[in-house]
């Protein structure tokens, strides 16, 4: 009987844990969802996520986003940044995928 109630136990500790598991990995998906973030460089939209625009240090966005200074959206909710967006899309490739990101090399695209 001892050795039955061992197993059990033993069994919902097992799924308790697992549960845990489940529980920080639907917390981060929410924290990552609900950190959604939309920006308006030169005119064109994008969305992306707090954690992206952060994820490089040192950097202008990271810097923005970090906190510690004070941003004020637009009427949509979108944080103005004063550059040209045709090519920010690499840019958040970039941040999202590190080294794996494609990145035109053709001076044309460039320009």
């Amino acid at each position: 009987m001892q050795a039955e109630l061992d197993k059990q136990r033993l069994e919902l500790e097992q799924e308790r844990l697992a549960l845990g598991a489940e529980k920080k990995l639907m917390e981060n998906v929410y924290q990552f969802q609900s950190s959604q973030v939309t920006l308006d460089v030169g005119g064109k939209r994008f969305k992306t996520s707090l954690s992206t625009l952060t994820k490089e240090p040192n950097t202008m966005l990271a810097a923005m986003f970090s906190g510690r200074h004070k941003l004020t959206p637009d009427q949509e909710g979108a944080y103005f940044i004063d550059r040209d967006g045709t090519h920010f899309h690499y840019i958040l490739n970039f941040f999202r995928d590190g080294d794996r990101a494609y990145i035109p090399n053709k001076k044309h695209i460039l320009e």
